[in-house]
């Protein structure tokens, strides 16, 4: 499954970029095999919140193409500014690395870190615009 994070306006959101992605219209960080569940876990181990909560926030704003193969879902603010503040960004690479979801998927704890501090990079230019994943089959 491809995936990528992004910043951008609600209503920017359309077609075109449920279907298509994100990529060429909007500064991305590429992060394969996410959704939901890996955002709330994510979350969950910064502090963020509770996972059944974190988990509902990011599903509740769940888009999808109409060929319903792929779709963007929300990061919640409180995972955003977590991840912003947290000072040891390797430990949680590596317990985020950790999890079965994760490691299904093959992820390495030197892939989560790569993300997570490209992500930070990302959210430090966004200008307080939602946070956003766009998955495809």
């Amino acid at each position: 499954m491809l995936g990528a994070f992004f910043v951008c306006d609600p209503a920017e959101i359309d077609e075109m970029l449920l279907a298509g992605g994100p990529v060429g219209r909007h500064p991305v960080v590429t992060a394969k095999g996410l959704g939901p569940v890996e955002i709330a876990t994510l979350g969950q181990i910064l502090g963020a919140g509770f996972y059944g909560d974190l988990l509902n926030l990011s599903a509740d704003v769940h888009q999808e193409a109409e060929s319903g193969e792929s779709g963007v879902v929300s990061v919640p603010e409180s995972v955003c500014a977590a991840l912003a503040a947290t000072a040891d960004l390797p430990a949680v690479a590596e317990q985020w690395a950790a999890t079965e979801e994760l490691r299904l998927s093959r992820w390495q704890s030197s892939d989560a870190l790569a993300v997570l501090t490209q992500l930070r990079l990302l959210l430090q230019s966004r200008d307080r615009q939602p946070v956003w994943y766009w998955w495809s089959l």
